[in-house]
């Protein structure tokens, strides 16, 4: 179960969990008073569950064990504290603007779990995948020829996705369009995401980890 705690860039932090465990052995590994055992079989992919485990293991061992996560209406995750609410299961939230959290966002690819803690308590996203044959195979499908042209040895059609996908996390935008309304373009050595639907521009921090490459976006000011 090795973590790695060494990703970080401007805008977030970001911890990743390496699964090699069951879902029984995360279990064992998280706060009993919580409940996780019943929670968790909303899942029925072995998969799914052992991410669902694997995100709350890093959240409590980063934050403690009064600290829960929550979804709004869209599905974004955020935190929440566990004296707030009398459940966290399957329940959507409005976030308690008495009390401030880090800003929150969640990937999964494969064997990785990630979360990224927002620094500047501005909304993120965030996304990682392991690296592969398929984005490129599909890269017409969210990518335009101009787009294309961005392509490089280390911005590869996996970590573009990450910058797209990343936005769309971002933004709690239902429905927006990865071709027709997110246009990746640079600016002064910079990826960014132009928006016209929401009118509003996009920094990405891309980078790689292991064989994984991973995206975070931030609304630019």
């Amino acid at each position: 179960m090795p973590k790695y705690t060494s990703l970080s860039s401007r805008s977030a932090n970001i911890w990743l969990w390496q699964l090699t465990e069951s879902p029984e052995q995360l279990l064992a590994l998280l706060p009993t008073h919580l409940d996780y055992a019943s929670q968790v079989q909303q899942f029925r992919s072995m998969q799914r569950q052992r991410e669902w485990l694997a995100t709350r293991l890093l959240m409590h061992d980063i934050l403690g064990d009064n600290i829960g996560i929550a979804y709004n209406e869209h599905g974004a995750p955020f935190l929440v504290s566990q004296e707030d609410y009398a459940s966290l299961e399957d329940i959507r939230f409005k976030p308690n603007e008495k009390r401030v959290f880090p800003t929150l966002s969640i990937s999964h690819s494969h064997q990785w779990v990630a979360i990224a803690l927002g620094t500047n308590l501005q909304p993120i996203g965030l996304d990682l995948e392991v690296i592969s044959e398929k984005a490129a195979r599909v890269q017409h499908k969210f990518l335009s020829a101009e787009e294309q042209r961005l392509l490089s040895p280390t911005l590869t059609p996996t970590a573009l996705w990450c910058a797209k996908e990343a936005t769309y996390k971002l933004c709690n935008h239902p429905g927006l369009l990865f071709l027709d309304q997110m246009r990746l373009y640079y600016k002064d050595g910079q990826i960014m995401v132009e928006l016209p639907t929401l009118q509003r521009d996009v920094l990405i921090e891309a980078g790689r980890f292991m064989d994984c490459a991973f995206a975070v976006a931030q609304f630019a000011e």
